[in-house]
Order: C-alpha cells, then sequence, then structure tokens
C-alpha cells in the first residue's frame, strides 16, 4: 500500500505520501494453524451439539504440525519528513507465539506408547510464547533521487516469556518387555509466569490479555534492528528490507527446567488406563514419572531471539493509477524457516482511495487470495488489509487468517507526492480539502 503510514511496518525506508503522519491506536493479527481446522476438530450433531473429535483431528495431522500466532497493538505512530530526511517514531505491544509438534506426539498423547512398539520415534516439541512492549525511533533519507536508506532502532520490553532452547526427545518402546526408554536434551524456560512444583502442580501462563501498560519498564530489555533500502529505476521500484535483528535478556523471575539423558520406564500405556480407572493409576504414574526422568530446575537469565523477517518487493508502475507488485518473504521461528509469495495489482483513485488485489503462497497453501483498501477524507486515513481473504469468510475451514487495521491523521502531501501533478486525479480534490 503505497504511500500509507503503515506500509513502514515493512520497510524503514518506505516513507509516507504526506509530510506528517500521526497514526492512531491500530492492530495486526497473524494465526495459523497447519494440523487442523475448526470444522476438522469440531463435530456438530443433529441437535446442534458440539463435541471434540480427537480421533478425526490427529488423522488429519501432517508428519510435522505448526501453530503461529502474532497480534501487534500499535499505540501511537509519528512520521515528520523535512527535506530528504523523514523521521519516525512510535511504540506497540507485541505478542508472538509459535509451536512445532510432530505427529507422533499428539498420537502418544491420547493412545499411549503401546502403538510404538519396537519402534524409535522423536516426539520433542519447539515452542514460544512471549509478549513484550517496542519503543522505536527510525530515520529514511533520499541522498539521490534513485534510493532511499532507512533504519529503524528498537527498545525492547519483556512483559512475559516460555519457551524451548531445546527440544531433542526421542522414545524407544522395547518389543521384548516393553520397556520404554527416553533420550533427552530439553530445556524449558519461562519467566514469572512460570510455577513447578512437580508433574502433577506445573502451570505457564503467557497469555494476550496479560498486556498491562504499567509494565512499560522491566528487568526484560532487549534492541533490535530494522534496516531497508529502495531502488527508483523509472517506472520500477526495488525494494529490501530485513526486520527485528535483535533478542531480549529475560532476568526478571527466570526459570529453567532440564531433561538430559537416557530414562527407562516400564511400558505402560499411561491415557488409557488413566481413562479406565483415574482414582488408582494417576497418582502412581506421576511419582514413577517423578521418581525416573530428573527434570532439574534452575534460575539462571537467558536470552530469546525475534523471529526475523526478510522482504524484497518490486513494484511497476503502469501508468499514475495502476501498478503491478510481486514479494519475496522469509521468516525465521526457532530453528525455521518459512517463505511466502506474492504478486498483485493496486489502483488509485486520486488521492482519496487505494485499492488492491493480489494473489499468496504460504505455508504450502496455493489458494490464497488478499485484498486491501485505503481511504482518505480530509485528514483522516484509514487503511485494512489481508493477506487471506477466504481466511476471514469461511474461517471454520481455514488453516489461517490475517488482517490489519490501522487510523492515521494526515498534513501536507510530500514534495515527491506533489510532483507527481494533478494529472492523477480523477476528481478535483481542491474543491474538498
Amino acid at each position: 500500500m503505497r504511500g500509507a503510514y503503515q506500509a513502514m511496518w515493512s520497510n524503514p525506508a518506505t516513507v509516507p505520501d504526506h509530510r506528517v503522519v500521526i497514526s492512531l491506536p491500530g492492530v495486526y493479527n497473524h494465526f495459523w494453524n497447519s494440523g487442523f481446522s475448526w470444522s476438522d476438530a469440531i463435530r456438530e450433531d443433529a441437535g446442534g451439539g458440539r463435541t471434540l473429535d480427537v480421533d478425526g483431528l490427529i488423522a488429519g495431522l501432517e508428519s510435522k504440525n505448526y501453530i503461529k500466532e502474532r497480534l501487534d497493538v500499535q499505540t501511537f505512530g509519528l512520521a515528520v519528513q523535512a527535506g530528504a530526511w523523514t523521521f519516525s517514531a512510535g511504540h506497540q505491544a507485541r505478542f508472538h507465539a509459535y509451536g512445532y509438534y510432530p505427529k507422533e506426539l499428539a498420537q502418544l498423547v491420547w493412545k499411549g506408547n503401546a502403538q510404538f512398539i519396537g519402534q524409535r520415534v522423536s516426539i520433542g516439541p519447539e515452542l514460544f510464547a512471549r509478549g513484550y512492549q517496542e519503543f522505536h525511533l527510525g530515520i529514511a533519507v533520499q541522498p539521490r533521487e534513485s534510493f532511499r536508506l532507512g533504519a529503524r532502532v528498537k527498545l525492547l520490553g519483556g512483559i512475559g516469556d516460555a519457551s524451548t532452547s531445546r527440544s531433542d526427545l526421542e522414545l524407544y518402546t522395547s518389543d521384548d518387555i516393553y520397556q520404554l526408554t527416553l533420550s533427552s536434551d530439553f530445556q524449558f524456560n519461562a519467566t514469572a509466569q512460570m510455577q513447578y512444583n512437580g508433574f502433577d502442580d506445573f502451570t505457564v501462563d503467557v497469555d494476550a490479555d496479560d498486556f498491562a501498560f504499567d509494565q512499560l519498564f522491566t528487568e526484560n530489555n532487549g534492541i533490535a534492528l530494522d534496516l531497508g533500502a529502495e531502488l527508483f529505476l523509472d517506472r520500477l521500484t526495488l525494494r529490501a528490507s530485513v526486520l527485528d535483528l535483535g533478542r531480549i535478556t529475560w532476568k526478571q523471575d527466570a526459570t529453567n527446567l532440564s531433561l538430559t539423558g537416557d530414562f527407562e520406564f516400564k511400558g505402560l500405556d499411561i491415557f488409557r488406563q488413566l481413562l479406565d480407572d483415574t482414582s488408582n493409576v494417576a497418582g502412581g504414574v506421576i511419582d514413577s514419572l517423578e521418581a525416573i526422568y530428573d527434570i532439574r530446575q534452575s534460575f539462571v537469565q537467558y536470552r530469546t531471539a525475534l523471529p526475523m523477517q526478510t522482504f524484497l518487493s518490486a513494484s511497476l508502475a503502469l501508468s499514475d493509477s495502476w501498478d503491478l507488485h510481486a514479494l519475496a518473504y522469509g521468516e525465521r521461528l526457532g530453528s525455521r524457516f518459512f517463505p511466502a509469495f506474492a504478486a498483485g495489482a493496486q489502483m488509485r483513485v486520486g488521492r482519496f482511495m487505494q485499492w488492491g488485489v493480489s494473489y499468496v503462497a504460504r505455508y504450502n497453501q496455493y489458494n490464497q487470495v488478499g485484498a486491501n483498501i485505503g481511504l482518505r477524507l480530509g485528514p483522516i486515513q484509514a487503511v485494512a488489509s489481508t493477506d487471506h481473504l477466504p481466511g476471514l469468510v469461511g474461517w471454520k475451514k481455514a488453516h489461517q487468517a490475517n488482517l490489519r487495521l490501522g487510523l492515521n491523521l494526515v498534513f501536507g502531501l510530500s514534495e515527491e507526492e506533489k510532483s507527481r501533478g494533478p494529472k492523477r486525479l480523477f476528481i478535483d480534490e481542491r474543491k474538498f480539502f
């Protein structure tokens, strides 16, 4: 969405069309679940009742499964242009959650280890859930007409975290005496939201609802950097950026749980027996697990990296009103890298409206259609966009959903936008603004 303040979030070298922009509270949310959709997990009977279909849910899982949630709540933003320079500042609260789990882990939890007799299976999950505040200062400069550079420094204040730093767990069930062996190199870290007093007294609570703004400054500090560039070649514009190069050090009430080594346990279909007789089995199982699996607890500060994002894009101006665009995107989550690609068209109707559509390939799904719209009435500018329009309409069958909403106050056209001239207008806006 060329010219909108929200475009700066993907590239600090991309500047708005107006000399002064005050960005009011806005929100971005992205959710993805590779394994199942709502309709896969929930069954409705003839009477309208809903039940959880766990067997059907597990049957629909891939060998590797992912779940992701990103919520960014912007409280304020400011961008000011002065000649070749653009200065920006702002704040937002961010909540990121990500999980990877193999299908065998879900099978083990629901039906026990009897189904894996004689097999060695990897069941280690990889996950994190964290919230933090972000204050940023940005600068963009255009030393020549042909290119512009931008950078943004972000001060981070951690609110809460729960994450794995090592996630190797391998389970083997002997076909002789059904002895179970767990080979492990696993560590789980968390801040004050984790309380561990044993297998039967273990809670973790890191939630977006905990975003209390009285936690603007904590002992969990970090710094991050965004870098971007734009190259202008007549009607072709090339852009590149890398975002969230940084880490947070978690000091406040940090807790670490680790499990390392090989542990043996008499084969037992734990969950099936629990279903049959919870009164007699639960206590014995938990006591046995605690005695065999030596979980060590420590209180050492640790660091986590932000999910790094990269953008490469190109825009071709077919006319003063129409643009074609293409984009390659990548995001690193944990030890994995997820690419995405998009192509589409954007149209401007004067300076009071722009809209666009795009085709998106992401997460091995190739049926995604995105849409966006920006409207301006006087100094008020509103923008809305989604990378996956079907996910908003048919959410019960969708594996992902995506939405950004923003509201800005804009004042004075930039010199670059003025140079485009009134030939871009389909109506004479001077009568209205």
